[in-house]
């Protein structure tokens, strides 16, 4: 931590901590590599002036310099009901419970810049292309936030979720089947419909918009 005292020809500290002529909260120190401005106070003197304390330190800013990015994955694993495997063959009317493993990966990128109208058209939109080691279709962008740790320094932090078996929704067609019993009582039932070769039709239901993950300058 360092400090260093201004004095600015204005008598009211409110006004005197935003003069132009002192650094910003945030700033980086002129000299000093990892300390930024987290503290500015001001005090009045006689006659019309004001004493102001500027406070540089380490505490609540990352040290991360552009380039240094950090990458962080939390995986755990969630039960849940399937209906098919992972080779979508059908796993019976009433599915099977199972352990889908359910993972985050959080990117921390520190840039110049930060592309908001980017991360705003790609959040909510799964992979278009192969990323983070896994095949299109299994990331789903959840946004970012973008913080400025500097005059010219962004602290971007990208989330991302993945399912392994893809974020599209994915049902079997199904077929209502009228049928009497010996009283005469109509009863309605709804079974899977096959297809001709046997198996279940699949329903793939588009809801998520692919997206290029590599316009968001997240690694690939």
């Amino acid at each position: 931590m360092t400090e260093r005292l201004y004095t600015v020809n204005n008598g009211d500290p409110e006004a005197a901590i935003q003069d132009r002529s002192l650094p910003k909260l945030g700033s980086p120190h002129p000299t000093e590599a990892g300390l930024y401005v987290t503290h500015i106070e001001a005090e009045r003197m006689p006659p019309n002036l004001c004493s102001v304390r500027v406070t540089w330190s380490r505490e609540g800013y990352p040290t991360g310099d552009i380039g240094q990015d950090e990458e962080e994955t939390e995986i755990a694993a969630e039960e849940t009901t399937g209906y098919m495997d992972l080779d979508r063959n059908f796993l019976g009317e009433e599915g099977l419970s199972f352990y889908n493993p359910r993972m985050i990966l959080t990117r921390t990128m520190y840039k110049s810049f930060f592309d908001r109208s980017t991360a705003e058209d790609i959040c909510g939109k799964i992979n278009k292309f192969y990323f983070a080691g896994k095949k299109k279709g299994l990331w789903l962008y959840l946004g970012a936030t973008a913080r400025k740790v500097g005059s010219q320094k962004y602290m971007i932090v990208h989330r991302f979720l993945f399912n392994a078996l893809g974020h599209q929704p994915t049902t079997y067609k199904v077929k209502k089947v009228t049928s009497e019993d010996e009283n005469g009582v109509e009863h309605v039932t709804y079974e899977v419909e096959l297809g001709p070769d046997g198996n279940p039709i699949l329903i793939i239901t588009k809801m998520y918009e692919e997206g290029n993950f590599s316009l968001l300058g997240a690694g690939s």
